[in-house]
């Protein structure tokens, strides 16, 4: 059999056919499968290590509970919309407006939250979100976290603060703002 230059064509147009349609598929599986980077496999979890962040004063652990920008911009931003609808098409300069702002104002939030609780030994007394879970296209958030607390001396403390997201089993805190 003598393999042509006709052939070799037809060959290459099916392969470069065949990448693309793959290649958009492959992008969209891994925008669908969307996950958060150092996420807890529990709200459980995000809490107890955000009343022991708290506790400790230890800023840079706050931080790494909280959704990073990139997290917040590409995968909750646009998926923001209920199930079923499309993911939510914004220009860049607009997103990654939302998202700066967002994100400051949550991690000046959890500054004063360090100020105002570090230095104690805190027991959970109960956990509640006061607004809720709320289902998105990509990503439930459980909506206004309130907690009840006890220090180590038996006083009782009121913590109100912001909501938790939840992508492909990992939690993280989407954002310390309380209301």
């Amino acid at each position: 059999m003598t393999i042509t230059n006709k052939t070799k064509l037809a060959a290459t147009v099916l392969v470069l056919a065949g990448l693309a349609i793959a290649i958009p598929s492959a992008l969209q599986a891994s925008k669908d499968a969307a996950t958060l980077q150092g996420g807890m496999t529990s709200k459980e979890e995000v809490i107890r290590r955000f009343v022991a962040a708290l506790s400790a004063g230890d800023g840079h652990a706050l931080r790494t509970l909280q959704v990073t920008e990139t997290e917040y911009r590409d995968i909750i931003l646009p998926g923001a919309v209920p199930v079923g609808q499309p993911m939510r098409q914004w220009p860049e300069d607009v997103r990654g407006y939302f998202t700066r702002e967002f994100i400051q104002k949550s991690q000046m939030v959890g500054a004063n939250l360090l100020e105002n609780y570090k230095g104690h030994q805190y027991q959970i007394e109960s956990v509640t979100f006061e607004r809720g879970t709320k289902r998105y296209s990509n990503h439930f958030a459980y909506v206004q976290l309130r907690l009840k607390l006890r220090d180590e001396t038996g006083a009782d403390h009121e913590l109100a603060t912001g909501s938790i997201v939840e992508i492909g089993g990992q939690y993280k805190f989407m954002s310390y703002l309380p209301g």
